[in-house]
C-alpha cells in the first residue's frame, strides 16, 4: 500500500473485504492529522455529494448522474474530526486563499441545492468552524418536501452562514427543454421560481451583487466552423479576412501586430493597438466561390468611397491579433464598449492544433438590448430602474425580437441564434420572476440579472466550438482569460466524497476507489484539475470512511423517482 505521511495515496487499493475493512479504519481525526496543513488553509471546496442528475449539456465538470452522497452521521462524523483538528492545531479553513477566504464551495461536479443535509454543513461551517458558504444552483423540486422544509430554515435561522446566493439559468439545463422523459419546462420553470422564493430574504439579506445575490444568464456560443483555412489574405494591399457572413476590410493598407493582453479593473489592455476596420456583414457572402468578387468590389468602392453594391450592412470596429497555445486568432471589439455593451466576434485560424477555422460571433445580445432600453430612458447602463413595470421587460424583449428581424435579412445564423437561444432565456426569467413575486426592477438591476455572456470552454462545452478549439479548458478569447485572471493564483484543495468502484467507471473527475472515503486533492486554479502546468499531477490523498457513511443513487431514473432534480413532475 502506497503512503505519504501515514496517509493513504489517492491511487492504492486497500486489501480486504468491505465487512473486515469497515471493522479496522484507522480513526478519522488521526487521518486527517496527517494531511498537509494546505489541505485546510488552502481548501476551497468541500463536496458532501458528488454527481448531478441535472446532466445540463455543457456542464464544466463532466458530472454523472451517479450520485454518491455522505449521509446525516457521514456528514456529522467528518465534519466533527474537522473542526478537532483545526482547533487543535489552530487553523482555520480557506485561510491562505487569496480570494474570499471565508468561504468555502461546496460544489463543483454536483448542485448542493439537491442535497438533503446542506442545513448540517451550513451549520457545521458557521458554529463550529467560523466559516461560510456560496450557494449556486440551478433550483430543486418544490415537490419534494424534505428538500423544501430545509431550504426555508435555511432562510429563516441560518442566513449568518452564507456569503452568497446564485441561481443559473441557461438552455442546457435538460429539464428546460421539451420532450423530455421525466421532466418538463414548465415544472422546471415553477421549481425555479420557487427557490428564488424561497430564497428571498437571503437575496434581501446579503443584497444583489455577483457576490452576494444575483440569477447568472449563460448562453451557448454562436460558432460557425469549417476544415478550410480562414480566407486572410490582401486585396490591392488592404487587408481582407472573410468567414461566413463577414468580410473586414482594413481602413489603411496594413494588418494588425500580434498584441499580449493584460487586465485592469477598467477592462483590457493590449501592448499594440487594435487598427480600424470596415466590417461588412450579408449571407451573401457565404459562397466560397463569390466572396473574393464580392470582396474586391467592396475594396473598390470603400477606397473611393462610393456606395456598396452588397446587401447587408456596414459598420467600423477595431481589429486586434491575439494568440492562444494553439495558434493566432482576430479579436474584433473584444473587449467593452464605453456605454458597457459588449459585440466581440472572433475569427480563427486553422493550425496544427486548432482543427478547424470559423469565426464565433460573441455578441451578448441581451446585455445590449437592456443597455440600449435603457438608453432610451436617458439611463446608463448600471442605472437601476425601480419603478420598472412589465411593460418595460416586454419593451426589452421586443428590442430582440427586433433585433432578430432585421438580422434575418443578413445574418441569419444570428437571427436564428437570439430567437432559439437568447429568446428563451430572456422569456424564460420574465416568467420566473413573475411567479417568484420578484419586481421588474430586478430584471433591470444589473447587479442581480447577470449576462454572462456565452459559456466558457470547460467540461462538455468543449464540442460546441465546434473545433475552433480542441484542448480542454483553453482560452479562446480574452474575455474567457479575464475570467481566468480573477481565481487563485496559487493552488487550492478539493475534498471531496470519492466513489466505490463497482466495476462501472464513473464520469467526470472522480476515481473510483475499493473502499468510499474522501478524497483531498490539490488543484490548480485555473482548470480545478488535479495537475500543474506541466501536467505533473498533483498530491492527493484519500481519507477512508466507513461504507455506512453514504449513499449511492445510481441513475436519472432513481433520482426523478426520489425527487431529486428540478422539473419532475408531482406524480412521477
Amino acid at each position: 500500500m502506497t503512503k505519504e505521511n501515514g496517509v493513504k495515496m489517492a491511487n492504492s487499493q486497500p486489501a480486504g473485504n468491505s465487512r473486515e475493512r469497515s471493522l479496522s479504519l484507522p480513526n478519522l481525526v488521526e487521518q486527517l492529522k496527517l494531511l498537509p496543513t494546505e489541505a485546510f488553509t488552502r481548501m476551497r471546496i468541500l463536496q458532501p455529494e458528488i454527481g448531478c442528475g441535472n446532466v445540463c449539456a455543457d456542464c464544466s465538470q463532466l458530472a454523472s448522474p451517479s450520485i454518491w452522497s455522505l449521509t446525516n452521521n457521514g456528514l456529522g462524523h467528518l465534519m466533527t474530526s474537522i473542526a478537532t483538528v483545526a482547533d487543535e492545531s489552530g487553523i482555520k479553513l480557506g485561510s491562505e486563499r487569496s480570494r474570499h477566504p471565508d468561504t468555502i464551495f461546496p460544489y463543483l461536479d454536483n448542485d448542493i441545492g439537491s442535497y438533503p443535509f446542506f442545513l448540517e454543513l451550513l451549520q457545521s461551517f458557521s458554529k463550529s468552524l467560523g466559516i461560510k458558504a456560496k450557494f449556486t444552483t440551478i433550483g430543486w423540486s418544490r415537490h419534494n418536501k424534505e428538500l423544501q422544509e430545509m431550504h426555508e430554515r435555511i432562510n429563516s435561522d441560518n442566513l449568518d452562514s452564507l456569503t452568497a446566493v446564485s441561481f443559473s439559468l441557461t438552455s442546457y439545463t435538460r429539464a428546460l427543454k421539451p420532450a423530455q422523459k421525466f421532466t418538463t419546462p414548465e415544472e422546471y420553470i415553477a421549481d425555479l421560481a420557487n427557490a428564488l422564493k424561497t430564497y428571498r430574504p437571503a437575496i434581501d439579506t446579503l443584497g444583489t451583487g455577483k457576490e452576494s445575490g444575483c440569477i447568472t444568464l449563460r448562453f451557448k456560443p454562436l460558432v460557425n466552423s469549417h476544415e478550410n483555412e480562414l480566407d486572410d489574405s490582401f486585396i490591392d494591399g488592404f487587408h481582407v479576412i472573410h468567414s461566413g457572413p463577414y468580410l473586414l476590410i482594413s481602413k489603411e493598407k496594413q494588418k494588425p501586430e500580434k498584441s499580449s493582453i493584460s487586465f485592469s479593473k477598467d477592462g483590457l489592455i493590449f501592448d499594440q493597438p487594435g487598427l480600424d476596420y470596415f466590417v461588412i456583414v450579408s449571407d451573401n457572402l457565404g459562397n466560397e466561390h463569390k466572396w473574393q468578387e464580392e470582396a474586391r468590389s467592396a475594396v473598390h468602392s470603400l477606397s473611393v468611397g462610393a456606395p456598396l453594391k452588397l446587401d447587408g450592412t456596414i459598420q467600423e470596429s477595431k481589429l486586434f491579433l491575439l494568440s492562444n497555445s494553439e495558434g493566432q486568432y482576430y479579436a474584433l471589439d473584444p473587449d467593452f464598449q464605453e456605454d458597457g455593451s459588449f459585440k466581440g466576434k472572433f475569427f480563427y485560424q486553422k493550425t496544427d492544433k486548432r482543427l478547424r477555422s470559423g469565426y464565433n460571433n460573441s455578441e451578448r445580445y441581451f446585455l445590449n438590448s437592456l443597455i440600449e432600453y435603457k438608453k432610451s430612458l436617458g439611463l446608463r447602463s448600471g442605472d437601476l430602474l425601480p419603478n420598472a413595470s412589465w411593460e418595460d421587460v416586454d419593451a426589452v424583449i421586443w428590442i430582440l425580437e427586433n433585433k432578430a428581424s432585421d438580422l434575418s435579412k443578413y445574418d441569419r445564423k444570428a437571427s436564428l441564434y437570439i430567437k432559439d437561444e437568447v429568446l428563451l432565456l430572456v422569456k424564460t426569467l420574465k416568467k420566473v420572476l413573475q411567479l417568484a413575486d420578484y419586481s421588474p426592477a430586478y430584471f433591470f438591476d444589473p447587479n442581480f440579472t447577470v449576462d454572462t455572456g456565452q459559456i466558457l470552454n470547460q467540461g462538455r462545452a468543449i464540442k460546441d466550438f465546434k473545433g475552433l478549439t480542441a484542448t480542454p479548458n483553453l482560452p479562446t478569447n480574452p474575455q474567457h482569460e479575464r475570467v481566468i485572471n480573477t481565481w487563485e493564483k496559487e493552488t487550492v484543495w478539493r475534498w471531496a466524497v470519492t466513489p466505490l468502484l463497482n466495476g462501472v467507471r464513473p464520469i467526470g473527475k472522480n476515481m473510483p476507489q475499493i473502499m468510499p472515503g474522501i478524497i483531498v486533492q490539490e488543484l490548480s486554479p485555473a482548470s480545478l484539475m488535479p495537475f500543474d502546468s506541466e501536467g505533473q499531477r498533483l498530491r492527493e490523498y484519500v481519507i477512508e470512511m466507513d461504507l455506512a457513511d453514504f449513499e449511492h443513487i445510481d441513475g436519472k431514473q432513481r433520482l426523478v423517482q426520489k425527487k431529486r432534480i428540478p422539473g419532475v413532475r408531482d406524480q412521477v
